[in-house]
């Protein structure tokens, strides 16, 4: 038994003699440029928004849901200019927007609207300042954006 245990023993050692120098003569495959900065690119917090460009872009929405909610639509112009229409009465109201990401921000009057862009669907709150600063009303909004380029 004591020479089995030995021959075993040896075996063992010369296996794994044998294969440390493969292992370490063994190097990482090189890999070229432009397969390291995707690498490094693609190393986020949150995952990348689906590109979505709003610039000339126009839509219809709703803002707040209590009867239906108010109809109006949005143009997106160059500049950061925002143009918005109420549907029944027609009242045109111009502002500033800007995107961080897929965030929103537009503002108009005494109205601030963020929201999440998804796509062609944006969602979000408005907050409406009161004449008298007593006290900001805050509803829901969403804009389906026509299709790209139209």
């Amino acid at each position: 038994m004591k020479q089995f245990t030995v021959a075993v023993s040896v075996l063992v050692m010369a296996a794994c003699s044998f294969a440390l120098p493969v292992a370490q003569a063994a190097s990482p495959p090189r890999l070229p440029g432009w397969v390291k900065s995707l690498r490094a690119a693609s190393v986020t917090d949150e995952p990348a928004p689906k590109s979505t460009n709003l610039l000339g872009r126009k839509g219809v929405g709703r803002l707040g849901h209590s009867n239906g909610g108010t109809r109006f639509y949005v143009h997106f112009k160059s500049g950061g200019v925002v143009e918005m229409k109420t549907a029944e009465e027609g009242i045109v109201f111009k502002g500033s927007w800007s995107r961080t990401g897929n965030t929103l921000t537009m503002k108009a009057g005494a109205s601030t609207f963020e929201g999440k862009i998804n796509g062609d669907r944006i969602t979000g709150t408005r907050t409406r300042k009161n004449a008298r600063g007593l006290k900001d009303t805050r509803d829901t909004w969403s804009v389906t954006l026509d299709s790209q380029g139209g």
